[in-house]
């Protein structure tokens, strides 16, 4: 009995580090991620954003906040999104709802 379970937590183990995928739960959403990054980082991802280098800011979240990439590639796609609603708020008028359903269908 217990070397069917060492056996079972082995393959699991192994299955797992094998995957080579994030190991941010799977329950974490991007878009809370993005609000709990300090002020700085944020300006920084949306500094790289602005200047096209979205590889760099998906890098510096991996390494600054230990997230994996894939979860770190969300959270700059969910910031590069809150930027283009808030530049199109800003130079219209529309309302935030408007505004992020206008970036959405772009």
């Amino acid at each position: 009995m217990i070397a069917v379970g060492n056996v079972y937590i082995a393959v699991l183990v192994s299955s797992r580090s094998c995957r080579g995928g994030s190991h941010t739960p799977p329950d974490l959403h991007p878009a809370s991620t993005w609000r709990q990054l300090d002020d700085a980082t944020r300006d920084e991802v949306t500094c790289l954003l602005d200047r096209g280098r979205t590889t760099e800011a998906i890098k510096l979240l991996v390494a600054r906040d230990g997230i994996g990439v894939r979860h770190a590639k969300a959270t700059v796609e969910y910031g590069r999104t809150v930027a283009a609603a808030g530049l199109l708020r800003d130079s219209t008028g529309m309302t935030l709802r408007e505004a992020k359903d206008a970036v959405d269908q772009l």
